[in-house]
């Protein structure tokens, strides 16, 4: 595993020795009052879940959708599902990573940790 990160910017990258691919990243981004989110409009964080969705599509090649979300005072989770696994749709597993977007705090984190999504418990 390996981080990089750059001295300017609290913005860090780990990849994955074996594939190359970033596993968590945490990047800054703008900062919202919990006021403006809680009385104004959360088109802003929708809009930010949605471009990292994008992005892990490409990045990944796989097909990746907003399953579930949870506010939080100054920080929303959003949970990011996507299929893994060999040949067709019945052998694919759905997998779960969760994005969290400190709006308060002005920072993302892609969280490192993946399992298996169970779509009972999100309903």
């Amino acid at each position: 595993m390996w981080t990089v990160s750059w001295q300017d910017n609290p913005e860090y990258v780990w990849l994955d020795d074996a594939s190359g691919k970033a596993v968590m990243i945490t990047v800054s981004c703008l900062s919202y009052s919990t006021q403006y989110i809680y009385n104004v409009t959360s088109e802003p964080i929708y809009a930010q879940a949605e471009n990292w969705r994008s992005f892990l599509e490409d990045y990944y090649g796989t097909e990746v959708q907003i399953t579930d979300e949870e506010w939080f005072d100054s920080a929303v989770r959003f949970a990011l599902t996507f299929p893994l696994g060999e040949g067709g749709d019945q052998e694919q597993t759905l997998f779960q990573m969760d994005l969290y977007i400190y709006f308060a705090d002005g920072f993302t984190m892609l969280s490192p940790y993946i399992w298996p999504y169970q779509a009972s418990a999100h309903s």
